[in-house]
């Protein structure tokens, strides 16, 4: 006998006479405190602040979160510096150049740098509302998230992270990653005009 085996994330998508024939299968995400314990213990070199943000990205699943985890170490705080602070002047201009060096970038790195970003934004958010979560960040680190925190308040930061959260599934169903930075970037900096007026 020959077995044909169908994997679908949404299956009542498929036509009813496919599914009629089928012996469905439902197997489960991962919960995040499973997801959570599970990477700790292959990724021991990660910080908590990196894994907590790479395990909000994988949504459930672990394949996700290994090739986030396993894309090689580059030092993104100087761009998300550059673009913290293009966002924040509203240098539209800068942008471009922005836009096209996370084009350039492998996707891994695009994910890694999104993952970096979410951290140093959530550590920032923490440090407003007073709170200091345990993390490996250096004194540079430290310093610019609790300025950039202060200088833009806790609603903006939230919503600069859920910008960041959805320009992910976008560049897993293949946007142009110039053209996906560019929309998020401007609908972010447009958002925080309104906080300075």
């Amino acid at each position: 006998a020959t077995c044909f085996v169908f994997v679908s994330f949404e299956p009542y998508q498929l036509l009813p006479t496919l599914r009629s024939r089928m012996w469905p299968l439902y197997l489960p995400l991962w919960d995040d405190e499973s997801l959570h314990k599970l990477a700790k213990a292959t990724f021991t070199q990660t910080t908590p602040a990196q894994l907590s943000a790479a395990i909000h990205l994988a949504q459930g699943s672990f394949y996700k979160l290994k090739k986030m985890l396993e894309a090689p170490a580059i030092d993104h705080f100087p761009s998300t510096v550059q673009w913290a602070r293009t966002l924040y002047t509203s240098q539209y201009s800068q942008l471009v150049p922005l836009a096209n060096a996370f084009h350039d970038h492998p996707p891994a790195t695009q994910r890694n740098w999104i993952i970096y970003t979410l951290q140093l934004l959530r550590i920032g958010l923490f440090s407003l509302l007073g709170h200091q979560p345990a993390n490996s960040l250096t004194e540079k680190e430290r310093s610019f998230c609790e300025k950039f925190s202060r200088a833009t308040g806790a609603k903006a930061v939230q919503y600069i992270m859920g910008q960041l959260t959805e320009l992910w599934p976008l560049l897993e169903r293949y946007a142009n990653p110039r053209l996906a930075f560019m929309h998020t970037s401007i609908t972010i900096t447009q958002h925080l005009q309104q906080y300075r007026r």
